[in-house]
């Protein structure tokens, strides 16, 4: 009897070590897969950027953070002139390779902890800078520029030039401004620097009075 109840007295520890470590791998599982589910939405599946709706919850918290700190923040969008020619003529599989090394290249710039490199959609990206002014921003993105040229991504039907190129448009985040109105200021620069030749960088700040387009234009 004594030794009957030493065995059941083991198997029962034997089966709550086995129960304990199996709940605690079921809870780790879980955790992890809650962690892969949130980074798949907040980030763009072809470029591992992050996506629009990231973007929007970046901004909730850090423009916040930012007043808090009195850091600023800058904002930079850009776009890839001429993609849609790009697609026609080389097809879409090559314009996605392009959008990823693209992407490469932008996360390169929004390398610090709490940058952010973002796929608005289609050829439409932005970086957004936490304790950046629009102005060392530029500097930053200026050396993407060069790093694009360097890719010498084959643009054949592009009126620019013979290679893939981007237009970008900056501004710098204003005492108490909302994500809607900053992503308005940097689309005018973005125009700007559309209607006057592409490749090009353009500060808001650097804008004739008055700023041309509206929040969302497309050009």
């Amino acid at each position: 009897e004594h030794w009957m109840m030493c065995a059941i007295v083991g198997a029962a520890l034997l089966l709550s070590g086995f129960s304990t470590v199996m709940r605690e791998q079921a809870t780790r599982q879980q955790y992890l897969l809650r962690i892969l589910l949130r980074w798949q939405a907040q980030h763009d599946p072809l470029t591992g950027l992050s996506n629009r709706r990231h973007f929007e919850e970046w901004a909730n918290t850090g423009f916040h953070q930012a007043r808090q700190e009195c850091q600023p923040v800058a904002l930079a969008i850009i776009d890839v002139d001429h993609f849609k020619k790009y697609n026609d003529h080389y097809g879409h599989q090559q314009g996605d390779y392009a959008l990823q090394k693209i992407a490469r290249s932008l996360q390169n710039v929004a390398n610090r902890p709490l940058d952010l490199a973002i796929r608005l959609g289609g050829e439409e990206f932005a970086v957004i800078a936490y304790g950046e002014t629009a102005e060392s921003l530029d500097a930053r993105l200026h050396g993407f520029m060069t790093e694009l040229r360097a890719l010498a991504i084959t643009h054949a039907h592009s009126p620019t030039a013979s290679h893939m190129t981007a237009s970008i448009g900056i501004c710098e985040v204003m005492d108490g401004e909302n994500l809607e109105s900053v992503y308005q200021r940097a689309d005018q620069a973005l125009y700007v620097a559309k209607t006057s030749g592409r490749d090009r960088v353009v500060l808001w700040g650097n804008l004739p009075l008055p700023a041309m387009p509206v929040f969302g234009s497309k050009y």
